[in-house]
């Protein structure tokens, strides 16, 4: 009985070793296979130390540039220049119009390009893209434009 215990364990380890020289085997041609001077080995992902984390302020990604707003009429600009001082973000105000304005509009072509009228306004973000425009103004132009900058900045 134990004698053929014995032939039993002897036969189980023989046919172990024989499965581990097998995958031995496997894995030295998958090693030859995909070797960094073979085709498959050229492109093969190598796994390496991850690079340390670095920690940065949310603010260094954000553009300094100022927001733009493209107004026409004059209370914009107090309502640009409240807006500056409110949140303390450099904002460029620049009027289109007839003559004395930073930019003329001829022919009011402007006008009917930007989708606003004599007295709106356009918001700009720094990336250059319209945030917001109104096509004209109303008796709360200040207070609508404030309150688009609060929730463009994120602020309460």
């Amino acid at each position: 009985m134990i004698t053929g215990m014995l032939d039993s364990g002897i036969a189980q380890i023989k046919k172990q070793l024989a499965e581990a020289k097998a995958l031995r085997a496997e894995a030295e041609a998958l090693r030859k296979e995909y070797a960094e001077d073979t085709v498959l080995g050229k492109r093969r992902t190598t796994i390496a130390e991850a690079a340390p984390t670095v920690e940065f302020s949310m603010d260094a990604m954000i553009e300094k540039e100022p927001v733009t707003v493209i107004l026409s009429a004059k209370g914009w600009i107090k309502a640009a220049k409240a807006a500056k001082q409110r949140f303390g973000i450099d904002i460029a105000a620049l009027t289109i119009g007839p003559s004395g304005c930073d930019a003329v509009n001829i022919n009011a072509g402007w006008y009917r390009a930007s989708e606003i009228e004599e007295d709106g306004c356009i918001l700009v973000r720094p990336d250059h893209h319209v945030a917001w425009r109104m096509k004209s103004a109303s008796a709360k132009a200040g207070s609508e434009l404030t309150t688009v900058l609060a929730r463009l900045l994120a602020v309460a």
